[in-house]
């Protein structure tokens, strides 16, 4: 079973013939039935009128569960179109109510709540301040003592980042006259090319290369800010050592001002006390951790973009670090970043920034990844490897990852498109809910080749299960490790009978 199994109870209205026997399939598949009649439920509760469809959708989803074929690999299908009805449903109600506000509403306009029956008040949309959804915020993690927490919203996961890093050019953290020198432990494209972007602003960064991560620990003394990804993605998954970490910031003689980590990858396995107990002291830094709030917070919807940065600021801090959240607010302010009026009002929906919620819906999508790692076995040649951070680790909870990645021994452009385009045909052929697309983090599963344009960036297939268990998860993992026999694309049988056993043309070498 998932672990929504363990926290959602099922049920399933008996049929006239008496109670059938569930196998463990179609109670994966009942269990986010229910988990989505679960989110039907919160939305009537908090919308302060009647949302418009939701009776006749409970009654279809309700339809589901008396199907005598409900569990089949069909059944997925009908679950992604209940979660997408439903996601519709709220996000017109939602976002139907800000329609007739102007962005820069009349006096008479100014006072007004959202369909959830928050309260608003502003002249200008850029000036809004997400505070009943920042307040949430601080539920969500633990405050840690000896440290001020603040939290902020923005209109983005990279929005987030460029007032961090525009903030830290306000702490005047470097010597007169001297570039900020910022230290990147983690390889994601966008961070790398925003960093570029900020060379223009007098801030030179240093990373992770070809000589690992005790080289970019050597230079931890001379930075003045520090960015970290706890678990990024340069075609393989890697996880930061955090032992070799907590030593090199031990050892070190003078350590940077501003941490900040990136948590998109990690979400709720992200040790925040474990790294705020090691960096307090008398030269405690300020510490940021941000995120994209799109992708693991939303229970797969994505209902709206958004960013989410905990500010924590050691007691006692001069006041140049102290006054970090207030310029963080205002940089905010003065460029647009925060949320609007319809993003703010779909991400009233109870379960964002829920922390039991998003835990259960996180470790449900770390487990079917952990599981695909676990249980892929190739024999052929044609899979240079799997990539995940449960491989490399020693048990750590740390040490998840929301997709896995796989690269082939004969890695050009083209063999990877290839591969994608078969991977699609099998999982049609199949019935699996198996579909190309980006990102990671929903319901169902995905996949999508990475064939970067930057020269010497590796290329590799991305395979991102969600948290939906069922039929699919098996079929996905089965369908891969026929794929892992082969030698050569060229050696793949491809079928027409679902679910039959396949065998490559030609035997593993």
């Amino acid at each position: 079973m998932t672990p929504l199994d363990a926290t959602i109870e099922t049920r399933r209205p008996a049929s006239r013939q008496g109670p059938k026997p569930v196998n463990r399939a179609t109670q994966a598949l009942l269990s986010e039935a229910n988990d989505l009649l679960f989110l039907a439920g919160q939305i009537e509760s908090c919308a302060i009128r009647p949302v418009p469809g939701l009776e006749e959708w409970k009654a279809q989803a309700a339809s589901l569960l008396t199907k005598v074929t409900f569990g089949s690999l069909g059944s997925e299908r009908a679950l992604d179109r209940l979660a997408r009805d439903l996601r519709t449903l709220w996000l017109r109600y939602a976002q139907g109510t800000m329609d007739v506000l102007m962005r820069s509403p009349t006096a008479a306009q100014q006072s007004t709540v959202t369909g959830a029956g928050t309260p608003l008040s502003f002249g200008y949309e850029r000036e809004l301040e997400p505070t009943t959804l920042e307040a949430r915020c601080a539920t969500f993690t633990e405050h840690p003592p000896g440290w001020i927490a603040s939290h902020l919203i923005f209109s983005s996961g990279q929005a987030t980042l460029s007032a961090v890093l525009q903030g830290s050019l306000q702490m005047s953290l470097a010597e007169a006259g001297q570039p900020l020198r910022l230290l990147h432990l983690g390889s994601y494209f966008e961070t790398q090319a925003l960093l570029e972007l900020f060379e223009a602003s007098h801030v030179v960064h240093a990373g992770l290369n070809e000589e690992g991560l005790g080289a970019a620990l050597a230079q931890l003394e001379e930075s003045e800010v520090l960015l970290a990804e706890l678990a990024y993605c340069n075609g393989s998954l890697q996880v930061l050592d955090l032992p070799a970490f907590a030593r090199a910031w031990r050892h070190a003689r003078r350590t940077p001002s501003l941490v900040i980590f990136d948590t998109t990858l990690s979400a709720t396995r992200f040790p925040l006390d474990m790294l705020l107990s090691l960096m307090s002291g008398p030269s405690a830094p300020v510490v940021v951790c941000l995120r994209s709030a799109l992708k693991l917070d939303q229970a797969g919807l994505e209902l709206a973009n958004a960013g989410i940065c905990s500010v924590y600021v050691p007691r006692g801090a001069a006041l140049a670090l102290a006054e970090f959240p207030e310029t963080l607010r205002r940089i905010r302010k003065l460029t647009g970043s925060s949320l609007g009026l319809q993003d703010m009002a779909a991400l009233e929906a109870p379960w964002f920034l829920d922390p039991v919620y998003a835990t259960r819906y996180c470790d449900a999508v770390f487990a079917n990844n952990r599981r695909l790692a676990l249980q892929f076995a190739p024999t052929g040649g044609l899979f240079k490897a799997l990539s995940h951070p449960a491989l490399g680790s020693d048990g750590d909870p740390w040490a998840e990852a929301p997709f896995c990645t796989l690269t082939l021994n004969d890695p050009a452009p083209e063999n990877y498109h290839r591969l994608a385009r078969l991977i699609e045909e099998e999982a049609t052929s199949r019935n699996l809910a198996f579909d190309p697309g980006g990102s990671f983090g929903f319901r169902g599963h995905r996949f999508e080749a990475i064939v970067p344009e930057v020269p010497d960036s590796p290329s590799f297939l991305r395979v991102a299960m969600g948290a939906r268990g069922g039929p699919s998860v098996g079929g996905i993992i089965q369908l891969l490790n026929e794929l892992g026999r082969c030698n050569t694309l060229d050696d793949f049988r491809p079928s027409s009978t679902a679910g039959r056993k396949r065998a490559p043309r030609h035997p593993a070498a």
